[in-house]
């Protein structure tokens, strides 16, 4: 398994390691189109070119770096206060605007027929799915994910998963209290996030959604909050002036 860095600058972006399979045809060689309400109505057919690992390796450079890219309608993303997925069930037309992410790295790890196997390395808000479309385009043949797996998140570059079947294993026999020691501790997600440690009087405050007054400073828009003893109190933004702010409290 290869690791990769990101957020070295501290801009919030986070690191992940994805495995992808994408599927560039239909098992007949063609790939189908679908309306997104009327999903058995076949749109457009396309045949699948003969296509080698090197002009594959050579479309897949259009997708590394910053980039613009299209979020897919049937998505989690708010319009007007309601997901995207949603008004596409509705048949709704939808304009999605692009955002610029960022891909550190795509490797083609398998080639076989009509289905490839990429490897991503990206920042967070990164849609696979719009890279396997887009993918797809520029190959003209068209794409889709068949299957996809993240492998890492930053900071967490080697974690230590389990499966369903693992977790039920560690009830029936330890009990329901064992699945708590499976967890990861929220401090150890914010390891890169700047920390503000406050008194006890200071805490108190925070807590009850009061401002609290800090030395003069760099504005900082996400830091990690903690106590005394090192406890996480929650997320805040730290202006110029030295007033922090809270933004989210554990």
């Amino acid at each position: 398994r290869q690791r990769h860095a990101l957020c070295a600058e501290r801009d919030q972006l986070r690191a992940q390691l994805i495995d992808s399979w994408c599927l560039l045809a239909a098992p007949r060689g063609q790939h189908q189109v679908l309306h997104p309400v009327f999903r058995h109505q076949v749109l457009r057919e396309r045949a699948v070119p003969r296509l080698d690992r090197d002009q594959i390796t050579t479309a897949l450079q259009v997708f590394i770096g910053r980039i613009s890219q299209r979020p897919p309608i049937y998505s989690a993303l708010k319009q007007g206060g309601e997901p995207l997925y949603a008004k596409a069930r509705r048949g709704e037309p939808i304009e999605v605007a692009e955002r610029e992410v960022e891909v550190r790295s795509i490797e083609l790890l398998e080639a076989s027929g009509a289905e490839l196997r990429l490897r991503v390395t990206c920042g967070s808000g990164t849609y696979i799915r719009s890279i396997v479309r887009d993918l797809g385009e520029a190959l003209g043949c068209g794409a889709h994910v068949r299957s996809l797996r993240r492998l890492w998140v930053e900071p967490f570059d080697a974690p230590r998963m389990h499966t369903l079947d693992e977790l039920t294993q560690v009830r029936q026999e330890q009990g329901e209290q064992a699945l708590d020691g499976l967890l990861l501790r929220i401090e150890d997600a914010l390891v890169l996030w700047p920390r503000i440690t406050l008194d006890p009087q200071q805490a108190l405050a925070l807590g009850r959604g009061q401002t609290v007054q800090l030395d003069e400073g760099p504005a900082l828009k996400d830091v990690s909050v903690v106590d005394a003893s090192g406890r996480i109190l929650g997320l805040g933004e730290l202006g110029n002036d030295g007033i922090l702010r809270a933004k989210r409290l554990f």
